[in-house]
């Protein structure tokens, strides 16, 4: 595979620019195998990332100027001369808060940058042996939302009552859930490998999106709500229960909800309004956030209001760090990620209680 040390190898390599221009599923494995057999080069994958979003037109709001003032930043920063023959990749703070917005507001870079980042993360989910078939279960017991990051990145939500389950084999998660009771997931994005949601009366399949789940058993119907993307939904009932498509599937968009009537086995499809007769829990409401200069105390206030979550750090270091992005349906850990990343901070993730840590940033 490449050899790839610095930001200037990243972008004069034709396979990166290949990738980025036009992904395929045999680039993005490529990509993917790559970051895992050089986890320590991630850093420099992410920031070329970041600088290909904006060399590659994908901000036409940029003047031309700026672009060149960018261009040249980047140069400025890159090595100035590699020790023991390999390259290093050095970059100001500036540009690494500069790359990091580009990157969100780009939507870009998720594809393959997973939950093991260069940031720290102390999770419940904890690494199964090569050889095992495990059963993972989580039940929300407690009076509040729950959340529950899944092993490929994905979150949900659970609320009161409601359980989760996967199974993890040979060490990997094949994206597959059962849930009972109601959940909000926010999926990572992977065309080649749909996420699926098996309750006791419907199938949900989808490839990168967010929407609610609700199937109590002791509940009359069960429904699926799209905020974002789209789902496909299927009875679980004779055949259908492989998932497969079936003349009962339906394919869901935003602000669309199907119920299922148990007793009838019906099919009921309705759209809602974002802003009226709103089903889903108003934490969960909006798809996306608009943040410009915005305190990265609101930030994680917004997170832990949203996901049920403790974020703790030092509110007088961090008292002059702001935020310009859009967050939409990332799941939880790319979101609490990206916003480290652009102000340079570092985050440990314990159960629900995240820990950030960091320097501070310049009142700019």
């Amino acid at each position: 595979m490449a050899e790839l040390y610095s930001l200037e190898d990243f972008l004069e390599n034709e396979r990166f620019l290949e990738w980025f221009r036009s992904p395929d599923p045999e680039n993005d494995a490529y990509w993917k195998e790559w970051l895992e057999a050089n986890p320590s080069q991630r850093p420099v994958f992410e920031s070329a990332v970041a600088a290909m979003a904006l060399l590659g037109g994908d901000q036409p709001e940029f003047s031309d100027k700026y672009i060149r003032q960018k261009v040249a930043v980047i140069k400025e920063n890159m090595a100035e001369g590699p020790p023991a023959g390999k390259p290093v990749f050095r970059v100001s703070t500036s540009f690494l808060r500069w790359a990091a917005v580009v990157v969100v507001t780009t939507g870009l870079g998720w594809l393959l940058v997973k939950p093991e980042s260069f940031f720290r993360e102390k999770s419940s989910h904890s690494s199964v042996p090569v050889t095992t078939d495990l059963v993972k279960s989580f039940a929300n017991n407690g009076d509040e939302p729950t959340l529950i990051n899944l092993p490929d990145g994905s979150s949900v939500v659970l609320t009161t009552g409601s359980k989760i389950e996967y199974v993890s084999r040979s060490g990997s998660f094949r994206r597959e859930v059962k849930l009972t009771g109601e959940g909000f997931f926010e999926v990572v994005k992977d065309p080649a490998n749909p996420f699926y949601v098996y309750t006791t009366h419907l199938i949900t399949r989808v490839l990168g999106t967010s929407f609610l789940v609700r199937s109590f058993d002791n509940e009359p119907k069960a429904t699926v709500t799209v905020r974002t993307g789209a789902v496909t939904v299927i009875p679980q009932k004779g055949d259908n229960r492989t998932g497969k498509t079936s003349p009962d599937t339906l394919l869901l968009t935003p602000n669309e909800q199907v119920s299922l009537v148990v007793a009838t086995d019906e099919m009921i499809r309705q759209k809602w309004s974002s802003r009226q007769n709103n089903p889903l829990p108003q934490r969960l409401q909006h798809p996306a956030y608009e943040f410009h200069l915005t305190p990265v105390a609101d930030v994680f206030a917004l997170l832990e209001q949203t996901y049920g979550v403790t974020i703790q750090y030092d509110a007088e270091k961090l008292k002059n760090c702001t935020l310009t992005a859009t967050l939409s349906d990332e799941p939880f850990l790319d979101k609490i990620r990206m916003i480290c990343i652009g102000i340079e901070a570092d985050f440990e993730m314990s159960g629900n209680r995240i820990t950030v840590t960091g320097n501070g940033c310049a009142n700019e």
